[in-house]
């Protein structure tokens, strides 16, 4: 059974999330911490809850998902894993939060560990999660989707009511609409984690978000 503990981050209000199992091992997937407040929320949880932080994990590449990670990787020893398609994105990071209007940025990005596509599989503990490709939001959005633990999460791919941001230049409405029909195929019992406000299911986004309609 999964523990799954969400952590609010930086002025974009970016989810966090620490996700273990039996074993005491864990993931974090999209650390957005850059305050010291929010780095030390992080750190405590695992250490309270006595967790081992084996992998590292991200949706895509935009920065307010992934620019705590140096401070994940100088912790835990850490590096992400992100989908091929948004490495780029995801090593120029500052310079695309410039282009829309988040200047002073200056955070390092260590080097990315693996890249995915979809049809892999990652894995901590007891738990293996697959990745689905769901482009729209960014080229390299994943989902990380476990059919035994029925939980998905979607970063900025599939929200409670909504869906992702499609106006950006990495962006594609038409690349979205696909993504979210294979999404739409994931049994109504998933509990889906976004990457920003609060969780919900694919039961309840199929009856009344009106992008999956």
């Amino acid at each position: 059974m999964l523990n799954i503990k969400k952590i609010e981050c930086n002025a974009l209000a970016e989810n966090c999330y620490i996700v273990s199992d039996e074993t005491k091992e864990c993931m974090i997937v999209d650390c957005g911490a850059i305050s010291p407040f929010e780095q030390q929320a992080i750190s405590g949880y695992i250490e309270t809850n006595g967790l081992k932080v084996v992998l590292y994990v991200l949706t895509h590449g935009h920065f307010d998902h992934c620019m705590g990670s140096m401070w994940v990787y100088e912790t835990y020893g850490l590096q992400p894993v992100i989908s091929d398609r948004d490495a780029d994105l995801y090593k120029n990071c500052c310079e695309c939060a410039a282009a829309l209007g988040y200047t002073g940025l200056n955070v390092k990005m260590p080097a990315i560990g693996r890249c995915v596509n979809g049809g892999d599989e990652i894995k901590f503990g007891n738990t293996v999660f697959k990745v689905i490709h769901t482009p729209g939001h960014s080229h390299g959005c994943v989902v990380y989707y476990s059919e035994k633990e029925h939980a998905a999460f979607t970063g900025d791919t599939l929200f409670k009511g909504t869906i992702g941001n499609t106006s950006f230049p990495e962006s594609s409405m038409f690349q979205m609409t696909q993504s979210l029909r294979t999404l739409s195929q994931l049994p109504s019992t998933t509990r889906i984690y976004p990457g920003h406000g609060p969780e919900s299911t694919m039961e309840y986004e199929g009856a009344t978000n009106p992008f999956l309609e």
